[in-house]
């Protein structure tokens, strides 16, 4: 799967300090959301990315989707699927929830 610009995008992330292109493999930049989670006290990283036909494919046929997160410990992490036009309106909640006076 490939990254994509996510919709309200607040930061975007690029390799780490220590990471080798050559040992490591290549790291692109990641476009990334940030935004309250649930309305509660944490924060969630949000991320948008688009299979290609060939994984498409695999998934149709049962294939399923693998997370892999290149650090010490596994965090909280969720995976879902949304349309672009859900994508749109969750983003525009998002931000529309962060504005002070609520508008």
């Amino acid at each position: 799967m490939k990254p994509v610009a996510t919709v309200g995008e607040t930061h975007s992330y690029g390799p780490p300090a220590a990471w080798d292109q050559h040992r490591d493999g290549p790291c692109g930049i990641l476009s990334v959301r940030m935004q309250p989670f649930n309305n509660g006290p944490h924060k969630e990283c949000v991320s948008t990315w688009k299979p290609s036909q060939e994984e498409l494919m695999k998934l149709m046929a049962g294939g399923v989707v693998i997370l892999s997160v290149v650090m010490n410990v596994q965090p909280p992490v969720a995976l879902l699927v949304e349309s672009v036009d859900e994508q749109a309106a969750r983003a525009r909640a998002t931000l529309d929830a962060e504005k002070p006076d609520g508008r």
